[in-house]
């Protein structure tokens, strides 16, 4: 730490001890640190009793339309550039969380008080953060519940990116991609699952190619986090995203209007980045399209659904979308489909509200988007003609029902009912026969027509372009191959939570699990994680769009099936990556040990070590390699089964029921 640094601490009234403690967890940054402190995360010990009452943080600058008023700031970089989801566009209609957000919030005022006292280890005046919980690290994460990286805080767009790292971890191919780059060394500090920077000689990440230096800490950084996500090489429960967003650079992020082009450009950036290295990930995240007669390509990383154009299901969405009005579909089509597509629906910053007469998107297991490839592009087009030939027919059809029904401004039926009458008073009968067998043929004739009009529209019907059933069948009278299904694998419902799909391994079967930041002081220093199922999200999603205004993005990915439930025997993990990994686990015993020794044999929560009485942490040899680490012993992790009750939440209700569950594994010694 340098002693410029250190003095200036001091003199806002910092401790000698607290100010190297911050500066340290901070890499040396003054502001940085200064958060640090104020924001409790020292042991209570430690700042305590600082020499003098510490000033406020410095103010920070001004971030234009950003409006960050109670959302935590973690320090200057990133979070600067990226749009704040309660952004001034929409001051009036993100003022407050979505509905079911609140509902959580509420639900777990009183449990958080619980939780303080269940919590032992850490001072009750402090927020809850969970990285200070060694309680939850004594937790194990077993097999069949799949870790978490926690975001920076609340409120911010960036939390999207976080859950689609743990999307994009769940695709085989994308994992094998990111881990193909080998670096020599990824270095170990014991905090790095906090977000705290870990030291490596630049040389590692840094490669030049072509004469210019491109910067891999970003891969680096992801590659660190895949392998905290497999379970079978990883027992810690939680790290923080935190090095690999401000990895990502900021300069990427301006100009972007919404959620969809900060996903759009951020895919974009990764893909290019990662081409430098020969990496290429295009098939995964980039779709084109092109025009009839043009050899212009237009790219797409994600798509945009504006919520007024939102419909009953993901077909007629994407339909309307691309192909809005018909004749699009003889001029533009896909020539190349990704492997994972990501939509993003939206509320236009420009509206307010929406006069759309949607009821709720309807979403689908599985998603056939190839038939909007070029391939099927003649079935819309016939489809389509077909459709328009019916309609001219039933019009055609109905002008005749309206002229046997009327005639020179006189209902015909009425006028022949009047003639009928005035023969039979006159004594014509045969004149009155003749009469009704006109009637007679009359009423036949009509039948008739709308018995054609009532088939011509239930045809009209199957012969919907925007409907699969009518595609699929259209095509197979054709001989066309069927195209690949793509399976719903996330929903991102808000920042800070969502559900994704995950394989099992041991079973091969795929299985929703839901997650959720929550934490009624310190936006997202806390976690739940549930199983769910497909239909309860299915109606919750179907409830939340079924809005004229849409409080926070929703984003729905899919992924190719084929791709998606590929069997990985082993992962492709190099011995730098794999040195990291035990050591962590290392380490991951030795902090749960040296925090909870007698946790075991505990009959009470008051034996749990207080965070405020304990010791300080001694300072880690950040810049000591994982290759010149004292090799440790592996660490042994009972196999006994974790009791855990967990109860389905109830997305039918009016808000979102999330009941809290209790995980308890005991580990042997």
């Amino acid at each position: 730490m340098s002693a410029a640094n250190v003095q200036l601490l001091k003199d806002m009234g910092f401790a000698e001890s607290i100010a190297l403690e911050a500066l340290k967890y901070t890499n040396d940054n003054p502001d940085a640190a200064v958060t640090f402190i104020m924001d409790g995360s020292l042991p209570e010990t430690m700042t305590a009793a600082p020499s003098a009452p510490p000033p406020p943080p410095p103010p920070r600058p001004s971030t234009g339309n950003v409006q960050t008023e109670g959302y935590t700031h973690i320090e200057p970089g990133i979070l600067d550039e990226i749009q704040n989801i309660h952004s001034s566009v929409h001051q009036e209609s993100y003022n407050l969380s979505p509905e079911h957000i609140e509902y959580v919030s509420g639900q777990r005022l009183s449990k958080s008080q619980e939780q303080q006292h269940t919590h032992d280890g850490i001072p009750l005046q402090q927020e809850y953060d969970v990285f200070d919980d060694v309680t939850r690290y004594k937790n194990y994460n077993p097999q069949h519940v799949p870790s978490v990286i926690m975001p920076l805080t609340n409120g911010y767009y960036e939390n999207y990116i976080t859950s689609l790292i743990i999307v994009l971890y769940q695709v085989p191919e994308f994992r094998f991609k990111i881990l193909s780059c080998q670096f020599e060394d990824l270095g170990f500090a014991e905090d790095w699952f906090r977000g705290n920077r870990v030291v490596i000689d630049p040389h590692v990440y840094k490669k030049e190619i072509n004469g210019k230096v491109h910067d891999l800490r970003f891969l680096l950084e992801l590659q660190r986090l895949f392998i905290f996500l497999d379970n079978d090489k990883s027992s810690r429960f939680f790290a923080s995203v935190k090095q690999f967003i401000l990895n990502i650079p900021a300069k990427i992020f301006h100009d972007q209007e919404n959620l969809s082009d900060i996903i759009s450009a951020t895919f974009e950036w990764l893909c290019m980045e990662l081409k430098v290295i020969d990496i290429d990930i295009d098939s995964l995240l980039k779709s084109t399209t092109k025009n009839a007669g043009s050899h212009n390509l237009q790219d797409h990383y994600s798509f945009p659904v504006e919520l007024e154009l939102l419909k009953f299901d993901i077909y007629q969405t994407f339909y309307e979308q691309i192909w809005n009005p018909y004749e699009n579909c003889y001029n533009l089509c896909f020539q190349d489909l990704s492997d994972i597509l990501t939509f993003v629906i939206q509320q236009d910053n420009d509206v307010s509200s929406s006069n759309g007469s949607h009821t709720g998107i309807r979403l689908s297991e599985r998603f056939y988007p190839g038939v909007f490839t070029e391939h099927y592009g003649q079935i819309f087009k016939e489809l389509t003609l077909q459709q328009q030939k019916l309609k001219e027919s039933i019009s055609k059809k109905k002008n005749q029902v309206l002229k046997f029904k009327s005639h020179n401004g006189k209902r015909v039926s009425g006028f022949l009912s009047a003639t009928d009458d005035f023969f039979q008073s006159e004594g014509l009968m045969e004149l009155s026969d003749e009469l009704k067998a006109i009637q007679e043929k009359i009423t036949h004739k009509e039948h008739t027509l709308n018995e054609k009009i009532a088939r011509y529209a239930d045809e009209i019907d199957h012969r919907c372009p925007s409907n699969i059933k009518n595609i699929m069948g259209y095509a197979d009278e054709l001989n066309l191959p069927a195209p690949e299904s793509y399976l719903l694998i996330s929903v991102i419902i808000s920042d800070i939570a969502y559900a994704f799909l995950k394989r099992d391994k041991s079973t091969n079967t795929n299985k929703w699990t839901y997650v959720e930041f929550n934490s009624p002081r310190v936006p997202g220093h806390n976690f739940e994680v549930r199983d769910i199922d497909f239909e309860s999200l299915r109606t919750h999603i179907r409830k939340l769009t079924n809005v004229n205004n849409l409080r926070e993005p929703i984003v729905i990915v899919y992924g190719k099936e084929s791709q998606f439930n590929h069997q990985v025997t082993s992962e492709n993990y190099y011995p730098a990556l794999t040195d990291f990994a035990d050591f962590d686990e290392a380490n991951l015993e030795n902090q749960v040990t040296s925090e909870l020794p007698d946790y075991e044999d505990s009959e009470s929560e008051a034996d749990l070590i207080d965070l405020e009485e304990g010791e300080e942490q001694e300072e880690g040899e950040e810049e000591s390699p994982v290759s010149n680490a004292v090799e440790s012993k592996k660490i042994e992790i009972s196999e006994v089964e974790p009791e855990v009750t967990q109860e389905q939440f109830d997305f039918d209700e009016d808000d979102l029921e999330i009941c809290e569950d209790e995980e308890k594994k005991d580990t042997d010694k």
